[in-house]
């Protein structure tokens, strides 16, 4: 039935022609109704997402609050309380269509007076530390209304889950625009200010200048060597998904509410279900597996061949070894041989991938060598690629690989923010001279004479000059571009020295792991979970401990040290590796033992160190990795002690001084 009107001249009984518009279909008139919101949208006016409340009926308005005000809006035709509908800023005409969004928990909240439109903002939101963008016409002062997924409220059920990791300053965080993490700084969101980029980008703070490197593949999951390349964007741009889809279907993907469990596990737990996600990722033996044959006497150069001909995909099959003209079966020894012995080869200083440290103190931590590359026209590179893809393959099946690595490698694998700090570990020498033209004033910086270049060594040009930015050479450093300077150099150390050898590694290293698996750990788990845990001979380590400050003339004979090393002693290798780490800066210990720890660039044992300070002038245990000393309060009893020990070699805050 359709109601028409007749026209004024005509009479009762007289025929009338009328044009109906074709019939439309649900679908049609959805789209109508989108495009129409779209065509309202482009007038610039502000848009939001309402929830129709319980026991409203089609065409009962309901009362909500927008921009601070309360706004009558009519439920649409078709629309059911739990709904979602979508109104604009005026609230004059709601949209007729319901929302098919995944259901979640609204909230209205005030955009700080200092962010500006389209804004990243952090914020607290039912426990969780959130990132929101201000609308493009947003602005402080003003109150906007999101939705926190379902996905977000299911991982901060209980209290404190969600993601905690807090060390260097930074914490990852959940952006609702995408789900995605992103690292924000610790304090941000809490203290009013809310800006996830509070600072100039140009202005250097050596606690929160921070760089992520960022993977941007090229190629396609089926080539056998995917291309791509790293880059480094600042620790507030870098995100990475917090969803996994393991390959079996929707009931089967990993969601942000897993991973925040996860992270919350005791570490022995967290590795279970770390393998027992890769265990999901693993294509069955019968489904296909992969045969590696090689032999013992070529090892490297066949092992290289056979890994570097597989695609990412063939990376997560079960792999059988067969040593050529030995007669053993593959039922893990071989494997666990075959691990062993290309891990020695690889990490050999003599091979020219990798070297000990130069001029740092710790013996321990293997870095890239920096001139590994230069020959075979790059052919050394392919080699970190499969470096990447062995320690990446070793994770995924559960071998340990006790070759520890420098720390920003690490952060680099997990896509943690690597700062200045990190330089230390890397070169001393550069550490040392960058604090100390931070510390001096402005007009005395133009006196250290130097420019934006640094001098590198190299196998076929001998020391050659490098720009830390184009046309370097001709600009000196002065107290205005310190900051930039000192910038660029921590980016040199930590990035582009070896950018090369690092991208190719990282690449090697995602072709097996996807990186949301990931964000369950630290750096440091990181290492513990790739290297063991390390066997302790307390005797041997008690023996070589120096004792200075308030301990110097007791020693070990000193209450605190007593207690110190029955504290030690009851550790779990976990806890003894995690004191290693606070203490010295890795959790392996020399072939020597802790008589060998710690040569420095002039040949010098220095060995583990317990410094007395007084209870008054220090609350918490602190380090100096530069010289493997713990500078331990002396405390009243021994649980205070216990206490304040696990709290800082759990929760790592870094933070270092010049002496």
């Amino acid at each position: 039935f359709i109601r028409v009107r007749v026209p004024g001249d005509h009479a009762a009984g007289a025929p009338l022609i009328i044009n109906l518009p074709p019939r439309r279909s649900p679908e049609e008139i959805r789209e109508k109704r989108r495009l129409k919101m779209l065509e309202k949208e482009r007038e610039g006016r502000q848009c939001f997402f309402v929830v129709i409340p319980p026991g409203v009926s089609p065409g009962e308005n309901f009362t909500v609050t927008v921009n601070g005000r309360g706004v009558s809006v009519p439920c649409p035709e078709g629309a059911k309380p739990g709904e979602r509908v979508k109104i604009f800023g005026d609230a004059a005409e709601p949209a007729a269509e319901a929302a098919e969004e995944r259901d979640g928990l609204m909230f209205e909240v005030l955009v700080p007076d200092s962010i500006l439109p389209g804004q990243p903002f952090a914020l607290i939101a039912n426990g969780q530390r959130i990132i929101v963008n201000c609308p493009p016409t947003g602005r402080g002062g003003q109150k906007i209304v999101f939705t926190l997924p379902r996905s977000v409220l299911e991982g901060s059920r209980k209290p404190g889950q969600m993601m905690t990791f807090n060390k260097d300053g930074w914490t990852r965080t959940i952006r609702v625009s995408d789900m995605h993490f992103q690292w924000v700084r610790a304090e941000e969101g809490t203290d009013g200010s809310g800006a996830v980029n509070a600072r100039k980008a140009d202005t250097f703070d050596r606690d929160r200048v921070a760089y992520v490197r960022k993977i941007v593949l090229t190629g396609t999951p089926n080539d056998n060597v995917p291309s791509g390349r790293v880059t480094l964007v600042p620790a507030s741009e870098a995100t990475c998904p917090s969803f996994l889809d393991v390959g079996g279907g929707d009931d089967r993907a990993l969601a942000y509410a897993d991973l925040v469990r996860a992270q919350h596990l005791p570490f022995e737990e967290k590795c279970d279900w770390f393998q027992h996600a890769c265990q999901r990722l693993r294509v069955e033996y019968y489904d296909g597996h992969i045969q590696i044959r090689i032999r013992r006497s070529d090892l490297l150069e066949d092992s290289l061949a056979a890994v570097m001909s597989l695609n990412p995909g063939e990376m997560r099959r079960i792999w059988k070894f067969v040593f050529l003209g030995e007669e053993g079966l593959d039922a893990g020894g071989v494997g666990k041989d075959w691990f062993s012995n290309i891990g020695k080869q690889l990490f050999d200083p003599n091979f020219g991938l990798w070297m000990t440290a130069k001029d740092t103190s710790n013996q321990m931590m293997m870095h890239i060598n920096p001139m590994s590359g230069e020959l075979q026209d790059g052919y050394d590179l392919m080699y970190f690629r499969f470096v990447g893809r062995i320690l990446g393959k070793a994770l995924f099946d559960g071998k340990v690989l006790p070759h520890h690595m420098v720390r920003h490698c690490y952060k680099h694998l997990l896509g943690w923010p690597v700062n200045f700090s990190d330089i230390e570990l890397v070169d001393n020498q550069v550490f040392k001279s960058m604090c100390q033209i931070l510390e001096l004033k402005k007009e005395e910086v133009e006196y250290v004479g130097v420019d934006f270049t640094v001098t590198e060594e190299s196998l076929t040009q001998g020391n050659r000059l490098v720009e830390l930015k184009p046309g370097g050479a001709d600009v000196d450093l002065t107290g205005d571009n310190r900051d930039e300077f000192v910038d660029l150099r921590m980016r040199h150390a930590l990035f582009d020295r070896t950018r090369g050898q690092l991208t190719e590694l990282v690449l090697g290293f995602s072709d097996v792991i996807p990186e949301p698996l990931l964000t369950v750990f630290d750096f440091q788990e990181l290492e513990l979970l790739m290297c063991g845990l390390s066997e302790f001979d307390m005797d041997d380590w008690r023996a070589h401990t120096q004792y200075m400050g308030l301990l110097h003339e007791e020693g070990p004979g000193h209450r605190c040290a007593e207690w110190f090393w029955e504290i030690v002693v009851g550790f779990t290798p976990e806890l003894k590796s995690r004191l290693l780490q606070f203490v010295v800066g890795t959790s392996g210990v020399p072939a020597g033992g802790f008589g060998n720890l710690n040569a420095d660039e002039q040949g010098r044992i220095s060995y583990f160190t317990l410094n007395g300070r007084a209870r008054a002038d220090q609350l918490y245990p602190t380090s100096y990795t530069c010289f493997n000393r713990l500078n331990l309060p002396l405390y009243d009893t021994k649980e205070e002690m216990l206490k304040m020990l696990k709290l800082c070699i759990q929760m790592e805050n870094v933070g270092f001084d010049m002496e």
